[in-house]
């Protein structure tokens, strides 16, 4: 008996809320910019930078990426 498999589900390609390094600063921003959403904000402290994208997240509903870790990276 075969086994019904579900489709895979599409890759998302829509907008991140993501953090990154840019010098001694995290920046933290929604890429592809959102209408009606942020500016890029940057921060000296990491879990400042966090708290912010993590609130951005929960409020635009947008899944998260973390550029600051080596195993993702930019080429995510």
């Amino acid at each position: 008996m075969w086994r019904d498999e579900e489709p895979p589900e599409p890759r998302y390609d829509g907008p991140f809320c993501q953090i990154s390094r840019d010098g001694v600063f995290y920046v933290v921003a929604i890429e592809p910019r959102l209408a009606g959403a942020g500016e890029p904000q940057s921060y000296s402290c990491k879990s400042a930078a966090w708290g912010q994208m993590l609130a951005w997240a929960q409020q635009f509903r947008l899944p998260v990426r973390d550029l600051t870790n080596p195993k993702v990276g930019p080429r995510a």
